[in-house]
């Protein structure tokens, strides 16, 4: 059994902080929309949420909101292309 010297665990401590420190914000990015959008959104790295007061309306056809990364879509309010 290996036995860690002080300077060990402070170092230890230390990159576990600053690699936390780096890659939360990354793992909680989320946009959400409360608002009238009237321009296609797209995901890019972001989870995105349209709530009860948001909505997407295209005036033109084709995609209103679209998936391109592993992120999650989650609506609540109105998403229309008309």
């Amino acid at each position: 059994m290996a036995v860690l010297t002080s300077r060990q665990r402070m170092f230890g401590t230390i990159s576990f902080l600053a690699i936390n420190l780096v890659t939360a914000p990354l793992a909680f990015s989320q946009v959400t929309i409360s608002d009238e959008q009237t321009a296609p959104l797209e995901t890019n790295g972001e989870d995105l949420t349209i709530d009860t007061t948001g909505n997407i309306t295209l005036t033109a056809p084709g995609p209103a909101v679209t998936l391109n990364s592993d992120n999650a879509l989650s609506n609540t309010g109105v998403i229309a292309v008309s």
